[in-house]
């Protein structure tokens, strides 16, 4: 049975997991869980997955998982982690086989990339990780010897087509930038990171998108003493 370790697990791609892992029992157990805030959702997850490591946002929501798992009378319960240091515990967990990547934006980029160096398969759907800190994670990847495995549909598109025969088939790969600030130029031409009008959901996506390399390029200071501060072998 191959063991699990999910980052992001209360998140929509989180979720989905699981229901994948509900689906075929007897394939994939769970052996440790990171969520954010969401402890109701958390509490079912250790409820009907069991389990041994667990991490919150922070110290408060921790002593909070604790209380509601008392209170559901959930015994034994997992060990309980929080912030950093409790994704960390998640995705280095000795007994994970794979590790799935589905925290939001680059809260879970640390824990990916330890997870990548220790030979873990990654399934990853968190594009900032790749973004923020992709040469990197490929440079650990190919160190491990392993790869790194998309979850993102569009990706997963990809890179199903290119398994599904010999890579010395294709000549090449066409991507269309269909979404985003791409989508719209002409009203937001000139403009500076604009909220377009023209979107069906009221501009959110475009809005979103055209501010992904600003919130990007702000974490990079943060990116940068991260890595400084990595041990390094003489």
């Amino acid at each position: 049975m191959k063991q699990l370790a999910i980052l992001g697990s209360t998140g929509s791609i989180g979720r989905q997991c699981l229901s994948v892992v509900e689906s075929l029992p007897g394939r994939f157990g769970v052996v440790a869980l990171a969520a954010g805030a969401n402890l109701e959702e958390l509490v079912g997850q250790i409820e009907r997955h069991h389990p041994e490591v667990v991490s919150v946002g922070d110290a408060k929501r921790a002593d909070d998982l604790s209380q509601l798992l008392r209170e559901k009378g959930i015994s034994p319960g997992p060990e309980i982690h929080h912030g950093r240091e409790g994704m960390l515990a998640v995705a280095a967990h000795a007994k994970a086989d794979m590790v799935v990547s589905a925290a939001v934006g680059v809260v879970g980029l640390e824990a990916t990339y330890e997870a990548v160096k220790l030979g873990k398969t990654v399934a990853l759907s968190n594009k900032e990780v790749l973004v923020a800190a992709g040469e990197l994670v490929m440079a650990a990847a190919k160190k491990a010897g392993r790869e790194l495995l998309p979850v993102d549909s569009e990706h997963n598109a990809v890179h199903q087509c290119l398994r599904g025969g010999v890579h010395g088939e294709v000549r090449r790969v066409v991507l269309t930038a269909s979404g985003g600030p791409m989508s719209c130029r002409e009203c937001c031409a000139g403009r500076e990171f604009p909220r377009c009008q023209s979107f069906t959901t009221g501009g959110k996506e475009c809005w979103r998108s055209a501010r992904m390399p600003r919130r990007i390029w702000s974490s990079r200071p943060r990116l940068e003493s991260w890595v400084s501060k990595r041990p390094t072998k003489p």
